[in-house]
């Protein structure tokens, strides 16, 4: 499996499968307003996270959750949520270029998803 976005005006995620010979193909594509600059696998590979900008409202820090367990979901966002910063409207943290400033705790807190299921983790970021 592989994912990859790209931005201008909207961050299309895509998602690709990639068999054994190395061969790639595109299963799908969903639009996201703003940006993702950082992805990284979390939950045993079941689901994705995202940090990057949520530009619906401005530009605000946000983290995305996505589900990566059927390559072909249409919508694979279960959640995003604005970071509440400095109110200053230029909200950042070095997690969207920097690997160490970006840290999951799994198993840490319990929330219900809209789907029902029950995630659980925190997601830590240095500003």
């Amino acid at each position: 499996r592989a994912f990859a976005v790209t931005y201008q005006q909207v961050d299309p995620f895509h998602s690709f499968s990639i068999d054994p010979a190395g061969n790639v193909q595109e299963e799908s594509e969903f639009i996201v307003s703003g940006f993702n600059t950082f992805l990284r696998p979390v939950l045993g590979a079941t689901r994705l996270i995202g940090i990057g900008v949520d530009d619906t409202n401005g530009r605000k820090l946000a983290v995305s959750l996505y589900d990566i367990t059927n390559l072909q979901n249409p919508n694979p966002l279960i959640q995003r949520v604005e970071v509440q910063g400095n109110g200053m409207g230029w909200d950042w943290s070095e997690a969207t270029w920097d690997h160490r400033a970006f840290q999951i705790l799994d198993g840490a807190v319990s929330a219900q998803a809209p789907t029902g299921e029950t995630e659980d983790g925190l997601v830590l970021l240095r500003g």
